[in-house]
């Protein structure tokens, strides 16, 4: 199969809408696939050669640097640590919120093995009544 047929076989399994990368209007799948992630007028232009690249004002620079800066502090405002993700999702697990596989072992493989002894013990005798339950 071709790379375009590929293409068309995979726009008709997503979502039917996109965005231009470029000028942010909605545009389908296919068409976005078809010009470069472009929509159609936004590719016309780049034929033409006339689409110029997009250039932040100050106050949008402004803006982006703000929001950067609190996801920052977002990020290390337990207590200051860069791992404070991983203690958020201990205290999630520890909530009795139910994460997912990945979420479980990435925060137990950043955190010290004391952090989380308590919290495996819950979790191993869940995955036991789970276990129980589907036979």
């Amino acid at each position: 199969m071709s790379l375009s047929k590929i293409r068309k076989e995979l726009a008709k399994t997503h979502e039917p809408e996109h965005r231009c990368s470029f000028c942010g209007s909605t545009a389908s799948w296919e068409t976005l696939s078809t010009y470069g992630s472009r929509c159609g007028h936004c590719y016309a232009a780049y034929c033409r050669g006339e689409h110029e690249p997009r250039h932040l004002s100050v106050d949008d620079k402004k803006c982006v640097a703000e929001g950067l800066r609190a996801a920052a502090h977002q990020l290390t405002s337990h207590g200051g640590n860069a791992k404070s993700w991983a203690h958020r999702l201990r205290e999630r697990e520890q909530a009795g919120e139910a994460l997912s596989g990945a979420q479980r072992r990435a925060w137990r493989a950043a955190l010290p093995e004391a952090e989380h002894s308590d919290v495996d013990a819950v979790w191993v005798e869940e995955q036991g009544a789970h276990d129980e339950h589907a036979r």
